[in-house]
């Protein structure tokens, strides 16, 4: 059986794809794993730094909160895109439904963590972060599309042959 490098490349770029997933998704697993203290401790440092450099003293609530977002935001945007490998478009529903049963499998393992909680709000604003990473996915698909037509419009002897 002859595999040919298009198939064998695709084969590649489909099992990066969702191995990003994977990888985004234990990256998650990983800081839900840290006790309340650890994570305080690590957010606390991550502030400070941030604080330094922009000057502005932000609630470290708030800065968590969009921490928590751009985490899910991310996760939706690579479960996008492996999905649109997988099944030639991006499913947002389904991606944006399978990151958002990630947060809420996230915060049900917190319970038992030492000093964490289950939070619905924390799910929400995970499911908002995933809302913004499907919807950042499909303007992205959305621009990306309008220029390929205007280029196919510029170049018709470009333009794939549709007969």
């Amino acid at each position: 059986m002859h595999i040919s490098h298009r198939s064998a490349t695709s084969a590649a770029w489909l099992i990066l794809a969702w191995g990003l997933v994977a990888a985004c998704m234990a990256a998650i697993f990983c800081f839900s794993q840290q006790s309340g203290v650890e994570s305080q401790s690590l957010s606390d440092g991550v502030l400070s730094k941030i604080f330094d450099v922009i000057g502005l003293l932000i609630p470290s609530a708030v800065i968590r909160k969009l921490a928590h977002a751009a985490e899910f935001a991310l996760l939706a945007a690579l479960l996008f895109h492996a999905l649109y490998r997988t099944c030639g478009r991006g499913r947002p529903w389904l991606t944006w439904g399978f990151a958002t049963l990630y947060a809420v499998t996230d915060e049900m393992h917190q319970i038992f963590i030492p000093g964490r909680a289950c939070r619905f709000f924390d799910i929400c604003v995970d499911a908002v972060g995933a809302l913004a990473g499907v919807l950042f996915c499909l303007l992205l698909l959305f621009l990306l599309r309008r220029l390929s037509a205007r280029n196919a419009r510029q170049n018709p002897k470009n333009a794939p042959n549709k007969t």
